[in-house]
């Protein structure tokens, strides 16, 4: 009797695999296929082309196996089976580096590595070599979210003070600003790695008082709720979290301002909430990610200026920073290289900030061109 219970266990269990994997492949060929996905924020892979050359070195197959993968009917609800199963029902600490604790998502920053850290202060240098020589310059490090929460949650962390040591022996020549305590975890939003704007003021503050600008008190703003906002840690840990909220800091110098986005030729608003973000509410912010932007204060009338080389925490920073300078320059490296930006860019009596986070500053061959 036992037998035959065990027996018919392993039947019900076969035959419960076997209709699962049998109606993906009819709702793979049913469905039609979707072509991105938005709790990924990517595109999903296409049925590849065969060939003889494809099949036979094996590129077909590695293609195949993606498109299979992506195109798995109900994928995001087997992605959100998958998290909960191995975070919580076995109690794994993470899932390919991202974890959750005390109510953030976040993703494991565990190594320093000396080798980028210093490629990216000798291509500070070099900018300032040769594009900002006798001009204000400053640089300033944010810390990412694991700064906060590794040690809480018992993960592995990076050495930040070596991180920030490091850098500073790279850039003796630059004015640092310390920026880790203006911030805690509850400046950060859960299912990102980005701050909150409501939250930068004391960060706004800093920068200020080291670099000589005066700061709008933040009373002085509007916040307006645009709505929800899954972050991307939410899409790539693939569990079922409340989303947070995305709001904005409004006053009348944001409201009139332009943004010249050099990319796509065009002026628009700081805020870009006509857009569509499906895939990235962070654009929200200035559009998102560009090379070159610059911002022009109607209102400004304090004569000074600002270059800002930035990561995508800049575009939430920079309208923070307009009550203070009449037109700032944004420029992010990872989209226009450093050799060509007198063609683009004038470099003449400006303030000058170079502001990134730690994560990037940890991978600096991925930021310079």
């Amino acid at each position: 009797m036992r037998h035959t219970v065990k027996a018919f266990k392993q039947h019900l269990t076969l035959a419960l695999c076997g209709a699962i994997l049998f109606s993906g492949m009819v709702g793979q060929v049913v469905m039609a296929d979707e072509d991105i996905s938005v709790e990924e924020r990517r595109k999903l892979a296409k049925f590849p082309q065969l060939t003889v050359s494809r099949v036979l070195s094996g590129k077909f197959q590695d293609d195949l196996e993606r498109y299979l993968s992506d195109a798995f009917p109900l994928r995001p609800s087997f992605r959100k089976l998958k998290a909960a199963a191995v975070l919580q029902l076995f109690g794994k600490g993470d899932l390919g580096g991202l974890y959750s604790v005390m109510g953030h998502l976040s993703k494991i920053e565990a190594e320093t590595n000396d080798k980028q850290i210093d490629y990216a202060a000798k291509r500070i240098e070099q900018i300032r070599q040769k594009y900002l020589a006798d001009m204000r310059v400053y640089y300033a490090v944010i810390p990412d979210k694991h700064y906060f929460l590794g040690p809480n949650g018992g993960y592995p962390t990076m050495d930040y003070e070596h991180l920030l040591s490091t850098l500073r022996e790279g850039l003796s020549s630059i004015k640092g600003i310390e920026l880790f305590d203006t911030l805690n975890i509850d400046a950060y939003y859960t299912t990102d790695p980005h701050i909150k704007q409501t939250s930068l003021e004391p960060l706004v503050k800093k920068l200020a008082e080291a670099m000589g600008f005066v700061s709008k008190p933040f009373e002085s703003y509007e916040p307006i709720t645009h709505g929800p906002f899954h972050g991307a840690y939410a899409g790539q840990i693939g569990l079922a979290v409340d989303p947070d909220q995305l709001v904005y800091l409004m006053d009348a110098s944001l409201k009139e301002a332009s943004v010249y986005d050099l990319e796509k030729n065009r002026w628009q608003a700081v805020y870009q909430t006509e857009a569509d973000l499906t895939m990235d509410g962070y654009a929200l912010f200035m559009g998102g990610a560009s090379a070159i932007q610059i911002i022009e204060n109607p209102h400004g009338k304090t004569g000074k200026e600002l270059i800002l080389f930035r990561d995508s925490f800049g575009s939430a920073i920079a309208p923070l920073l307009l009550g203070g300078y009449d037109k700032i320059t944004l420029i992010d490296l990872r989209y226009v290289s450093s050799e060509v930006l007198d063609q683009f860019v004038s470099f003449e009596d400006q303030d000058v900030l170079f502001l990134y986070a730690t994560s990037v500053i940890n991978s600096g061959g991925a930021l310079f061109r």
